[in-house]
């Protein structure tokens, strides 16, 4: 019977409907509707189950200073998981929550860069660490691995703060498609929409790329500076995240261009239907790396993990502390 509606149906008929819902979901895929709603309900609740969890005993596994940005850490998956529940039971606004979800991610990105900041006990801390383990900057990274040949400078001032800064243009770049997307979608006779398309294109290669260039390289110092430490994979795997966002586009957008991909006769365009499958994909996507990212958060964690010549702060306090109370000590002799 579906074979029969669509052999022959014009698809494009279907891609200025206004309003994708359960119900157009439902007479295009019958129970299939169902079990697409219970598979997603069993993503859902135990990545929101684990995140309150984890919320909950934040007070006590971790120190004040880190909270804030590790709450943020941890509210990611179920943010994640909830804009994708939106983006499957409401197929039609697809484009604004696929969006959304690069700006969740990102955040995420730049919310590591502070937590990974305070656990070293701050930037000119992270500066002199690099300076006494003599730990170059990874030109090299991932995706510019052809300058694993070029000579690594150290680490300095400046470009650290550059590395550590650059990020944030991803999340620039996404607002401005954000701000793309909602211009599309007005009806005003002025807005040339290809154009806008090919600007968005054009400006998501290059900056994406810078932008996660240099948050690779901040990974890697990272990496050498909190070796003992497990709270450094969370970069690891937001990183991830992002990169299997991208790819689950590309997946999508080759489906769709060589005909693999087509609509679903009465109610799903094939717009419709693309975003149905990517938001799905992002869920056991989201599932898969959410679980263990939420036991690395509810890990205990303090600002003592950055060792300096060998000597952590711990024992560098304890020792300042021991030289001061014996000096008083020969003081009082004297006296």
């Amino acid at each position: 019977m579906m074979a029969e509606l669509q052999e022959g149906f014009n698809c494009s008929l279907l891609e200025n409907q206004n309003i994708v819902g359960p119900f157009q979901m439902y007479e295009s895929l019958g129970h299939w509707t169902t079990a697409v709603y219970v598979i997603l309900i069993l993503h859902v609740l135990p990545i929101w189950i684990v995140a309150l969890l984890t919320l909950s005993r934040l007070s006590s596994s971790c120190s004040p200073d880190l909270r804030p940005s590790l709450a943020w850490l941890v509210c990611v998956p179920p943010s994640l998981m909830s804009l994708i529940t939106v983006g499957i039971l409401l197929p039609s606004i697809g484009a604004f929550i696929e969006v959304l979800l690069d700006i969740i991610i990102v955040i995420g990105l730049l919310q590591f860069i502070r937590f990974s900041r305070i656990l070293s006990q701050g930037f000119q801390f992270m500066l002199e660490s690099c300076t006494s383990k003599k730990i170059l900057l990874p030109l090299g990274a991932p995706p510019f691995v052809c300058l694993l040949a070029v000579k690594q400078p150290p680490v300095t001032q400046r470009n650290l703060s550059v590395v550590m800064k650059t990020p944030y243009i991803l999340l620039i770049l996404k607002l401005a498609i954000l701000i793309i997307e909602i211009i599309k979608v007005s009806q005003s006779p002025d807005v040339d929409k290809s154009s806008l398309e090919m600007i968005k294109n054009f400006a998501s290669i290059p900056v994406g790329v810078v932008g996660i260039y240099a948050y690779t390289i901040y990974l890697i110092i990272v990496s050498q500076l909190l070796p003992q430490s497990t709270q450094k994979n969370l970069g690891y795997i937001l990183l991830l995240q992002f990169i299997l966002s991208d790819c689950t586009k590309l997946f999508l957008i080759f489906l769709t261009g060589t005909g693999m991909l087509t609509c679903v006769p009465p109610s799903l365009s094939i717009t419709a239907a693309e975003h149905i499958i990517k938001n799905s994909i992002r869920g056991f996507i989201t599932t898969f790396v959410g679980m263990p990212y939420l036991k690395i958060c509810s890990e205990k964690v303090a600002v003592t993990q950055i060792s300096l010549r060998g000597v952590s702060p711990c024992d560098v306090s304890s020792e300042s502390l021991s030289s001061d109370n014996t000096s008083l000590r020969e003081r009082h002799n004297k006296k």
